[in-house]
């Protein structure tokens, strides 16, 4: 019949269903989307090829005829969820979004939706949607430790530490333990500089994931801010042997000797980040220091003028040349550098006044 009327639409649906019978999938599909082309209204023909897209991961091609399916069966539950499947894999999630929110008129005790409608605000960064919807399925009795930790975490991104906190912690009293959740409620007591809880954080992570790096750096950083430096030194030791080479970790270590005042030590990790990044500014800063330090002016003014020289706006690497050039006797060259700094910041410019004065 088709060689006489190839455009007859429901002949090709019917081919389709044999096909797709005696698993003849790509034939199926051929007469499937013919169908669909002679006569569009042929409504299981849509479904049927958006299904078989759907099954073949190809779901670009699933999303219209599902689409067209439910134009003409609004209602039908297990397609619009399978249609917003399909799009939250095409990431075309504001149509998932209102497809969800069609289901969950038709099905409003089914509180997956929400979820999964929280989960697209998420990929959109449209965070506080998110955090309305998953704050709702707490009201409405859905108090889960993966809900809070959700919610936990948008909050966290909008800057609601304390709140972000809170969450995280009723996560782990209703039992829910992992490196993520440990690790996230560390870097929220770290951004309102509670390092003390930050560290038993990052401690219990690393418990958990011994082999993460990261982990051992950020331990490394808390003793660091809380001025247990051989603490934050041995962790810093540790981070390097475990990593590849990073001049930002030699550089920290160097600076961590520096401050317990191991300043030829502190130069031998400043050099090392200075191989791996000879640009940086800090290195080169902070090696001046450690010759300022040992009384060694010549080099520390070496060190200073090769660090503005790449970062000429950094207010205390003028006032450390400075310092050198006034212990040389260059007093023309501090003129330059009080001139300078005064540009830049008139408090540090009132304090090299009285650092001077007093020497």
């Amino acid at each position: 019949y088709l060689k006489f009327n190839n455009e007859n639409g429901e002949a090709h649906y019917y081919l389709g269903i044999i096909n797709e019978n005696i698993l003849e999938l790509d034939k199926a599909i051929n007469h499937y989307t013919l169908a669909r082309k002679f006569n569009s209204k042929l409504a299981d023909s849509n479904l049927r090829l958006g299904l078989l897209h759907y099954q073949n991961e190809d779901y670009q091609r699933a999303v219209e005829p599902l689409r067209d399916y439910i134009i003409s069966n609004p209602d039908s539950v297990n397609v619009l969820e399978t249609f917003a499947e399909v799009l939250v894999y095409e990431q075309r999630y504001p149509e998932s979004i209102d497809a969800y929110y069609k289901l969950y008129e038709l099905n409003p005790t089914n509180n997956q939706y929400l979820h999964l409608i929280a989960d697209s605000y998420i990929q959109l960064e449209k965070l506080t949607n998110a955090k309305d919807l998953l704050t709702k399925l707490i009201l409405l009795g859905e108090v889960t430790p993966d809900i809070l930790f959700k919610l936990g975490n948008i909050e966290s991104e909008l800057n609601e530490h304390e709140n972000a906190i809170t969450h995280y912690l009723m996560a782990l009293e209703m039992g829910k333990q992992s490196v993520n959740l440990y690790y996230n409620l560390a870097m929220s007591y770290a951004y309102i500089e509670n390092y003390m809880q930050a560290l038993i954080g990052f401690q219990n992570a690393y418990k958990l994931n011994p082999d993460d790096e990261d982990l051992i750096f950020q331990i490394s950083m808390c003793y660091k801010e809380m001025e247990i430096y051989s603490e934050a030194i041995e962790y810093m030791h540790l981070f390097i042997d475990e990593s590849s080479n990073n001049y930002i970790s030699y550089y920290l270590l160097g600076e961590l000797y520096f401050l317990v005042e191991g300043y030829d030590t502190a130069e031998f990790y400043f050099k090392k980040s200075l191989q791996l990044s000879p640009q940086d500014y800090l290195s080169l800063y902070y090696l001046g220091k450690c010759y300022l330090e040992k009384e060694d002016y010549i080099s520390a003014a070496k060190y200073f003028k090769k660090s503005i020289k790449i970062e000429p706006d950094a207010p205390r690497t003028h006032y450390s040349l400075a310092l050198a050039y006034n212990a040389l006797g260059k007093t023309r060259e501090v003129k330059k550098q009080m001139n300078i700094i005064y540009m830049l910041d008139q408090s540090l410019y009132n304090e090299l006044a009285n650092q001077l004065e007093k020497n």
